[in-house]
């Protein structure tokens, strides 16, 4: 077995563990453990969604916006087959 092959294995295995292990601390801890852990779930997933939807602003607020004219001359250069140098 190659490295490429045995690195995949292993982190095939380890999720699989981590799956089983949140399993067992949503459902079969006890109560105030399996509230923190899905307080804390919903918390980073949030997290998440939030920073990604700050992100996509930040792009926007950092590209440049084209002119129409602008967008047409590149248009009619690539039709044209002139490159952009």
């Amino acid at each position: 077995m190659n490295k490429r092959a045995f690195q995949g294995w292993l982190m095939i295995a380890a999720s699989l563990a981590m799956f089983v292990f949140y399993t067992y601390l949503v459902f079969f801890a006890p109560f105030e453990l399996r509230s923190k852990v899905i307080d804390l779930t919903v918390y980073v997933i949030v997290t998440l969604v939030l920073v990604s939807v700050a992100y996509v602003g930040y792009i926007f607020v950092k590209t440049p916006t084209l002119k129409p004219e602008e967008i047409y001359e590149i248009l009619s250069k690539r039709r044209r087959g002139e490159t952009k140098t």
